[in-house]
């Protein structure tokens, strides 16, 4: 309850930890909001509650389940990954600032190899045999820079929008959002901070600015995941000559069966949080810069055609 209208936080940064697509994990690992915790720093201010309310419950729950131990700044999870290969991701869940946290940078992908429905369940049509799917991907270990090519690529789009100097933009006020001044709690249930959505001007993948990828005359294998905001992408492949598009897996895993998304339209559709596989065949386009547009709006998603029933995304417009 407040007494007066609350300004900006400016403490430590909470964090727990939740895989999204997860299966099967217990609820001590899932990353409850509430169970936050800051870091382990000498400096916390005092008055200032190290862990959320419930980060002790499920601590607990830990130490009776799997023999954990949690402490200052850290909590351990268990995941039994007993699901069927797919492609999961990972980011902050902490109650009231998850959006400012994934923003600054922890979130990632948590790929589930193997299984009984891994790579080799999938059947070439042709001759009944196993696939060959594009290959190798990124594994731990890999020299940086790399010394060798990878032909399966996980790619996380976000949106951002930075200050002069580089740093992170972030709203200051709800006025930023949709000019409300006030009144705020406690005359309201409106918090003078919290915007409900956010749109950025600049687009990321694996954290790089307008990023390129040298590729080859060849099948690519692709994991894509949206990650922004409230964005929802339309990742337009159609004024690329020569460029097939194919979907063989969802957040959930494999398809059933490939979905040729050249033969309509070569545009996918990403809501946020979303994961596709997809291959792409690139053939007769050596030596050319090949562009692959998001022709999403920069505004919430309703349906419809871009350019059509919404004006599509300008890389030119300010963060709103």
């Amino acid at each position: 309850m407040f007494d007066t209208t609350p300004g900006p936080y400016t403490g430590p940064v909470p964090i727990v930890t939740h895989v999204h697509g997860a299966a099967g994990v217990g609820d001590e690992s899932d990353g409850y909001a509430e169970a936050w915790y800051l870091p382990a720093a000498n400096n916390i201010p005092a008055g200032y509650a190290t862990e959320g309310t419930w980060y002790g419950f499920f601590a607990g729950k830990a130490a009776t389940k799997f023999g954990a131990t949690w402490g200052p700044g850290f909590a351990t999870f268990q995941y039994p990954v007993t699901q069927r290969a797919s492609t999961a991701w990972y980011h902050d869940h902490t109650l009231g600032m998850t959006r400012l946290n994934v923003y600054a940078g922890p979130a990632g992908f948590f790929i589930i190899r193997g299984g009984p429905e891994g790579d080799s369940a999938v059947l070439d049509s042709r001759t009944g045999l196993a696939a060959v799917l594009p290959g190798p991907a990124p594994r731990e270990g890999d020299r940086f820079p790399p010394n060798k090519t990878y032909y399966e690529i996980p790619i996380a789009i976000q949106d951002r929008s930075f200050n002069a100097d580089g740093s992170l933009f972030y709203p200051s006020t709800r006025e930023f959002f949709d000019g409300v001044a006030g009144p705020f709690i406690p005359d309201t249930d409106i918090s003078p901070i919290w915007n409900p959505e956010f749109f950025g001007n600049v687009m990321m993948v694996n954290g790089n600015t307008w990023p390129f990828q040298m590729v080859e005359q060849r099948r690519y294998r692709f994991r894509l995941l949206n990650g922004c905001q409230s964005r929802f992408l339309i990742l337009d492949f159609s004024q690329i000559p020569g460029v097939e598009v194919w979907q063989i897996g969802n957040e959930g895993g494999f398809l059933a069966a490939p979905v040729n998304h050249t033969a309509t339209g070569n545009q996918l559709l990403l809501g946020p949080a979303e994961r596709r596989r997809r291959h792409r065949r690139l053939h007769e386009r050596a030596g050319r810069h090949l562009d692959a547009r998001h022709v999403g709006p920069d505004e919430p998603f309703g349906g419809g055609l871009p350019g059509v029933d919404f004006p599509v995304a300008d890389p030119r417009r300010p963060a709103r």
